[in-house]
């Protein structure tokens, strides 16, 4: 929510911790729901089996690399130097799938948004329907130190950056078979972990949890900005003029005082369109 005041922008966003890297959604662990985690890959082109959550009951979640220039790092990461990495990830479930969240942690070149996408199977329609994602979010951006093209004792900078992708499917195309498919956007890309998660109805993984989500209140008095947020929060209250680059999000540097059961702070106000966020 943008509010605006007299030369001042601000804006209210719950961010969840970008330590965990990736989301957890609401529905994991309900009736009707699987959630399968790949971290270490052991097959540059064959099936790979997730190894840290499986996606129980079926167990039939693979993921697999379709481009044969690309292998298997020294950090077991899927990596070409030469082309495009194409990742596909096949599942199925013994109840109909509405609802399918991907997460992916990739190094290095970026993911081409545009490949990502859902093929339907097993559904009243044809298996050359494929869907786009409902919505996606940029999670975290990092810079990490990995090895240089899986060659030990050779680090290099890169940056790392968590995508959720998720999909809302219709009654028509509810399906117990799918298919997940993206490529790099170049060479060089590596993937370093991928998340699923389905459920047989549609819940928005992005929306926050009102039970733990403190709330920034934003008020005037006397020509300066004031924010309001629960004391008992441990939210940090950041701020950034740029919401297109996730890396400018900064710390608010002034303290806040707490009265009652609130944290407040005043601030002056800017002809500079500014943002905030709480980010927990």
């Amino acid at each position: 929510m943008m509010i605006p005041m007299k030369g001042m922008l601000l804006i209210l966003l719950c961010a969840g911790s970008l330590s965990a890297q990736f989301l957890e959604p609401s529905w994991r662990g309900e009736e009707e729901t699987e959630h399968a985690h790949w971290d270490r890959f052991t097959s540059r082109t064959g099936l790979n089996y997730p190894d840290i959550a499986q996606d129980a009951p079926t167990n039939d979640a693979v993921l697999q690399n379709n481009d044969n220039g690309a292998f298997i790092t020294g950090t077991s990461n899927i990596y070409s130097f030469l082309s495009e990495i194409i990742i596909q990830i096949n599942d199925a479930a013994d109840y109909p799938i509405r609802n399918v969240l991907l997460q992916a942690r990739v190094l290095g070149s970026d993911i081409d948004l545009d490949s990502v996408l859902l093929d339907l199977d097993g559904s009243p329609l044809t298996r050359d329907d494929r869907v786009s994602p409902t919505q996606f979010r940029l999670l975290d951006t990092e810079d990490v130190v990995v090895d240089a093209g899986g060659v030990p004792n050779i680090p290099v900078s890169s940056e790392g950056r968590v995508y959720a992708f998720q999909f809302e499917l219709s009654e028509e195309q509810a399906t117990t078979a799918y298919s997940l498919v993206f490529r790099a956007e170049s060479s060089s890309m590596s993937l370093d972990q991928a998340v699923i998660d389905t459920s047989g109805v549609f819940t928005d993984a992005f929306a926050p949890d009102e039970e733990s989500a403190p709330t920034l209140n934003i008020g005037w008095e006397e020509g300066a900005v004031v924010l309001s947020w629960p004391a008992e929060s441990s939210a940090t209250l950041e701020s950034t003029s740029d919401l297109n680059d996730i890396s400018s999000w900064t710390e608010v540097s002034a303290s806040p005082t707490q009265e009652g059961d609130e944290n407040r702070l005043t601030l002056a106000s800017s002809d500079i369109p500014t943002f905030f966020r709480l980010k927990f």
